[in-house]
């Protein structure tokens, strides 16, 4: 009883690290919406010369606290790693899983100092953002997965095993990337209309289509192109996961993939409509993150050692999947 109240604790530790890593993800979001990248300068991580409240520029104050709550979360992602090796014996997959999240958690400060101290902040049009948006964005994606991995772990899922199920690995990499190329053309999106602000949806418009718009303009179009493509995808590619392993956590999970996927777009459409005004920005984001943890989440259910009885028809007989006998391949991996 005790060790369970100790594995508890630890996973409600890891849905605050987790939490937390969210909003700090989120205050970067709006660091960089609110064009404040510049607000210490050139300096990292010291915020320059020391700062006094009553006097610090706004900019100041919200680059400053993005910095100290971003220091935090580098803490308790290095506790999380701590706890987790001293409660699980050498070798444990979820070892491996803390490891790559602080991994990820070092790559993000690093990519984020490199960032501060190239000046690609706040009102720069430097071609070299083409580089550093998508790097860091993709690198935050991939710290919320390996966190949520951990946390997925930690809470009682099973061992996530990728060579038992091939085919499943191929459909969720495939629907990954397809997210992270998506989350790439928003950042670009989110650039240009910060650099290059339209009066309106309409006149933003013609800017995408205007022969003379900026590089950055020029990207914008296509994220809306892309999140049309991969919506249709990550529908087919949800309903074939949940077919090949249909758990009732896998299929809970396809319907919550689902729901945010279609809230994010709509979400998205309001966004463009409105000329991308600040708040809904945010909500873009935070919908953006929540959808892809869920899509993680729903890789974690398919591709882990079921630990929860299949599902059954009204008459309780499993409908489509029987859990692999030990030692056994799995039939989608034609072995």
């Amino acid at each position: 009883m005790l060790n369970q109240i100790k594995q508890d604790r630890l996973a409600q530790f890891a849905w605050f690290v987790l939490a937390i890593t969210l909003v700090v993800i989120l205050g970067g979001g709006y660091v960089s919406a609110s064009g404040s990248g510049d607000g210490c300068g050139d300096s990292w991580p010291r915020c320059g010369q020391p700062i006094s409240l009553a006097e610090a520029e706004p900019a100041t104050l919200v680059e400053w606290t993005h910095r100290l709550t971003s220091g935090m979360a580098f803490l308790l992602v290095v506790g999380l790693v701590v706890w987790v090796w001293r409660r699980y014996e050498a070798g444990h997959w979820l070892r491996r899983a803390a490891a790559i999240s602080f991994l990820f958690m070092v790559l993000e400060s690093l990519i984020g100092a490199l960032i501060v101290l190239t000046r690609l902040v706040a009102d720069s049009d430097a071609v070299a953002r083409v580089v550093t948006q998508p790097l860091h964005l993709v690198n935050t994606f991939l710290l919320l997965a390996a966190l949520m991995v951990t946390t997925w772990g930690l809470s009682g899922g099973g061992e996530i095993r990728l060579r038992s199920h091939p085919q499943v690995v191929r459909l969720l990499l495939i629907s990954y990337i397809a997210i992270l190329v998506v989350g790439t053309t928003g950042s670009f999106a989110s650039l240009a209309s910060h650099l290059f602000p339209a009066e309106s949806f309409a006149a933003g418009v013609q800017q995408d289509f205007s022969p003379s718009a900026p590089f950055f303009v020029k990207l914008r179009i296509w994220h809306p192109i892309a999140a049309a493509i991969t919506g249709l995808l990550l529908v087919v590619i949800a309903n074939r996961v949940a077919a090949l392993r249909p758990t009732p956590h896998t299929l809970k999970m396809r319907q919550v993939v689902l729901g945010l996927f279609f809230t994010e777009f709509g979400i998205g459409v309001f966004n463009a409509v409105l000329n991308a005004p600040l708040l809904m920005q945010m909500i873009h984001l935070l919908m953006a993150d929540l959808f892809w943890l869920a899509m993680v989440w729903l890789g974690a259910a398919a591709l882990a050692e079921v630990t929860a009885p299949a599902a059954t028809d009204i008459a309780g007989e499993p409908i489509g999947y029987i859990p692999d006998p030990p030692g056994q391949p799995s039939a989608e991996s034609g072995r």
